[in-house]
């Protein structure tokens, strides 16, 4: 039993280190699409030139590619990063009961004040007994919490993971895009 238990540790671990991993990632896909920002005004040009080049329908069909993937790219990156909703929404109980103490999940709500400022109003929802109450007590309920909480993060992971590659996906179209604009202003 101790075996399966370290075993869903284990398990545990390595999610939460994948989804730190996926963090860092969506870091660098950040710096690859504000980078440009600073040559906007060279970006600019070749799109001016690419537009006195070209017949207006195929410009702005290019412009608008270029423009849609680049946010399209910027929109799933931050998505990665934001909150997801519930994850235990997503998981089918099959008539099991946790508490989802692992976790601990909606112990404290914080306000708009303890956003911005630190104060002593916001209290726990369970008293520090009733909190202590709902840690499993054997080896059974342990194992269905840990598998509990494992299944969250794999759908935060798997989450992440989909948006990040998405977001990879309009980064490879964005570039598509401005490798043709490029071409285009350049050698057109």
């Amino acid at each position: 039993m101790e075996n399966k238990i370290n075993f869903i540790k284990e398990s545990i671990y390595d999610i939460q280190s994948t989804i730190r991993v996926i963090d860092t990632k969506v870091g660098v896909v950040f710096l690859i699409l504000l980078a440009p920002l600073s040559n906007i005004g060279k970006i600019a040009n070749h799109c001016v030139a690419m537009l006195s080049k070209t017949p207006v329908l195929i410009s702005f069909t290019l412009l608008l590619g270029f423009l849609f993937f680049w946010a399209s790219a910027l929109y799933l990156a931050a998505r990665v990063i934001s909150a997801i909703d519930n994850p235990s929404d997503h998981i089918d109980m099959s008539g099991h009961t946790v508490t989802g103490v692992y976790y601990s999940g909606g112990l404290y709500n914080a306000t708009f004040r303890d956003v911005w400022f630190n104060t002593l109003r916001s209290q726990s929802k369970l008293s520090f007994n009733n909190h202590l109450e709902n840690f499993p007590a054997d080896y059974q309920q342990i194992e269905k919490e840990l598998v509990y909480e494992q299944m969250k993060l794999v759908y935060i992971r798997e989450v992440k993971f989909s948006r990040l590659n998405s977001s990879i996906s309009m980064i490879r179209n964005w570039l598509f895009f401005g490798a043709v604009i490029y071409l285009v202003s350049r050698f057109l």
